[in-house]
């Protein structure tokens, strides 16, 4: 059985994937990036029929181009590929935006699939997304880091929250509709849910895969999925900071507290956040 997990960045997709991937049924590797292998494909095809195009016209003939839908089965060609780099029970792919904005045409395509989102409130999310985002630049110096934390030439935390929170809301919505639409295939959890009550919401998770779980193993998943644990066991462990989860109280004016509420629209509510 495979499947796909993720969520917005700064989700608790990380979390979410370590504890899936230390069980013994199951395989979920780091982070993949489909977005970016999708796009390549794309512009391979593009290069290649106006390198064909040049050479025909060159020699007065018509070419044979390739068309999108070749490089679109060797994108799925090459998911497959992913999937079948385990010989575990259960393997699954953790991705971001690309599972979200696609999820419909990947469960078609993966008749044998399922997906796992993972959500968290859109304040605290765009918070450690601008925490993570200067803590890169101040690492690597490299200016495009902050292109999107900037606001008329100006770093604005503020008006970054506001506008990651509408976009967290785009992207909720979309989830919320998936699941909607495909109540057996498609599960959802949050970040806070997962916190407060680890066990029974990754025992719940792992029924949904069909991964039988006892309590020793759960035990373990939970030992090795632990802050601590990813932290000790990273080359990078600047990388796990305790979550935020006061939805921005200690550091933003209620204002624009409030103003991203506004912008991330009715999922919030849906999902029984509260301020």
């Amino acid at each position: 059985m495979h499947f796909f997990c993720g969520g917005p960045i700064k989700s608790g997709t990380t979390l979410l994937q370590r504890a899936l991937d230390s069980h013994p049924l199951i395989s979920c590797q780091s982070e993949h990036y489909l977005n970016g292998l999708f796009k390549s494909l794309i512009e391979v095809c593009r290069s290649y029929n106006n390198k064909i195009s040049l050479i025909a016209d060159i020699m007065g003939q018509s070419p044979t181009l390739l068309e999108d839908h070749s490089f679109l089965e060797a994108f799925y060609f090459l998911i497959q590929e992913i999937f079948s780099n385990s010989d575990k029970e259960i393997t699954g792919i953790n991705d971001n935006d690309f599972i979200i904005n696609n999820a419909q045409i990947l469960l078609d395509r993966f008749q044998d699939s399922k997906i796992i989102y993972i959500l968290r409130n859109p304040i605290d999310t765009s918070l450690s997304t601008w925490d993570h985002q200067i803590k890169l630049y101040k690492k690597t110096h490299n200016t495009e880091l902050l292109r999107e934390l900037t606001f008329d030439k100006q770093l604005n935390r503020d008006q970054f929250v506001i506008k990651r929170s509408r976009e967290w809301g785009e992207l909720a919505s979309k989830i919320l509709f998936n699941l909607e639409k495909n109540p057996t295939r498609v599960k959802l959890i949050t970040y806070e849910n997962l916190i407060k009550n680890k066990s029974q919401i990754l025992e719940s998770v792992f029924k949904f895969l069909g991964a039988n779980t006892n309590k020793d193993t759960l035990s373990k998943i939970l030992e090795s999925s632990s802050l601590e644990s990813m932290r000790n066991n990273s080359s990078n462990p600047e990388f796990y900071l305790k979550g935020r989860s006061d939805f921005g109280k200690s550091v933003l004016d209620k204002k624009i507290i409030k103003e991203a509420v506004l912008g991330a629209g009715k999922s919030f509510s849906s999902l029984g956040y509260k301020v």
